[in-house]
């Protein structure tokens, strides 16, 4: 590039230093990242290694764009419905497509129900039911019921029921009030209501939980604090190991 002004004062053409490039904006939030893949109950026990443990309870971050508004936003009134962009004749199944995840900011707050046809990270405050077809992951005040796909919770606050496809994972920084009905289940904090897991469900070290639990996989790690009835699901005759 030419520095005009320089040409002007000693006839002399200078290359003026380059722009530095804009570093590209990284989307680190993806929906099937928002809540990890159930493993088996063994492995967040006692030889659990240290990273499995931290990726099992380290949600992604969630990508703020830059035109996201400074000051806090109140939503009041009616559902809020995010349609999936596609036209409804194409070829393609909406199932084939990627979900695209709705945020709801830190200076957020929802007073109304969330439904959202994808995933959806809360940061902020919601009082309402929130229902989505892919995942969730709250990390703010949630004051309603909780459905999806898999549920993430991790240091927030929620008092509602929670009902999830394939899994919820509660970290140790979180307080929950409400039953949970799910397939697994990994509690690291407080838990009060009943547990329905219909594979298995994990209590870590860090567990505290009042309330029954109906499960076919029950594991607890030594130190978690469990007050309540437990049931597991058998199959077969339950006396028929006491047969003669």
């Amino acid at each position: 590039m030419i520095n005009l002004k320089d040409l002007l004062r000693s006839g002399k053409t200078e290359e003026a230093a380059p722009e530095p490039e804009e570093s590209p904006v990284e989307v680190r939030a993806e929906g099937d990242e928002l809540v990890p893949d159930f493993k088996e109950a063994s492995d967040y026990i006692a030889d659990v290694k240290e990273a499995e443990a931290e990726q099992v309870y380290s949600p992604s971050e969630a990508y703020v764009p830059e035109s996201a508004p400074k000051e806090p936003v109140t939503a009041v009134g009616q559902p809020v419905y995010q349609k999936n962009e596609a036209d409804d004749g194409g070829e393609e199944p909406y199932e084939a497509q990627a979900m695209g995840v709705s945020l709801i900011s830190k200076e957020a707050t929802v007073l109304g129900d969330i439904i959202t046809e994808g995933h959806i990270d809360i940061v902020g405050k919601v009082r309402g039911n929130v229902e989505a077809e892919g995942n969730v992951a709250i990390r703010g005040l949630v004051s309603g019921d909780l459905s999806g796909e898999k549920i993430g919770l991790y240091k927030c606050r929620v008092k509602g029921n929670l009902t999830a496809g394939t899994g919820v994972v509660i970290d140790s920084d979180s307080v929950i009030i409400g039953d949970v009905d799910t397939e697994n289940i990994v509690l690291g904090g407080k838990l009060k209501g009943d547990i329905k897991a219909d594979r298995m469900a994990v209590m870590r070290s860090d567990a505290y939980f009042i309330g029954d639990v109906v499960t076919e996989s029950l594991a607890v790690e030594s130190g978690a604090v469990v007050n309540g009835n437990i049931k597991t699901l058998v199959q077969g005759d339950l006396e028929a190991p006491f047969d003669d």
